[in-house]
């Protein structure tokens, strides 16, 4: 998310201009709905965004990266990941993961991923990847270069924004599938 703020931050600092302008940007929505967690109110006609007083914490009305945002992020995501926007995938809610679930899956799994994914983590893939050699089954797994989650477009995970795929992106599942059906 820092990296993502840096953006529009002048001297390390957000004040309200600034903070609108990053939740007005275009980016992956992990980005803005964790970044949206900053602000206090905020709609998207807003030209300045009112800073959270629990990240704000001087409660001048300007988040400092490093001394505010910074220390407050891994609040923020287990907000987002419990309570908040991404709620739905914690605790008992959540879906076992794939490396658990591979030993009793019984069919080749092909798993395609773009390098700048927004919503998988590459170390995801890289586990499931490791369980499926473990079980000494044979399946596929694909980074597609410049790519974002639905294999568009995306030259970093914040430009992630769901485009249609890249030309060629979709060739190795179609080989496969060739492949399966003999």
């Amino acid at each position: 998310m820092e990296l993502y703020l840096e953006r529009f931050a002048w001297q390390g600092q957000l004040d309200g201009r600034l903070l609108a302008r990053a939740l007005h940007a275009n980016a992956a929505e992990p980005v803005l709905s964790t970044s949206r967690m900053l602000a206090l109110s905020f709609t998207r006609e807003s030209e300045i965004a009112v800073p959270s007083p629990l990240v704000d914490r001087d409660r001048d009305g300007i988040l400092s990266l490093d001394g505010e945002v910074e220390p407050a992020v891994p609040a923020l995501v287990d907000y987002a990941f419990t309570l908040g926007p991404y709620g739905y995938l914690a605790g008992d809610r959540e879906l076992p993961s794939i490396p658990d679930q591979l030993e009793g899956i019984s069919v080749p799994l092909i798993a395609l991923q773009g390098e700048n994914d927004a919503f998988t983590r590459p170390v995801d893939l890289e586990r499931i990847r490791e369980r499926s050699v473990d079980l000494r089954r044979e399946d596929l797994f694909v980074i597609v270069p410049g790519a974002g989650h639905a294999l568009g477009p995306a030259s970093h995970p914040v430009d992630d924004l769901h485009r249609p795929p890249l030309p060629g992106a979709l060739d190795p599942l179609v080989s496969w599938l060739v492949e399966q059906a003999r």
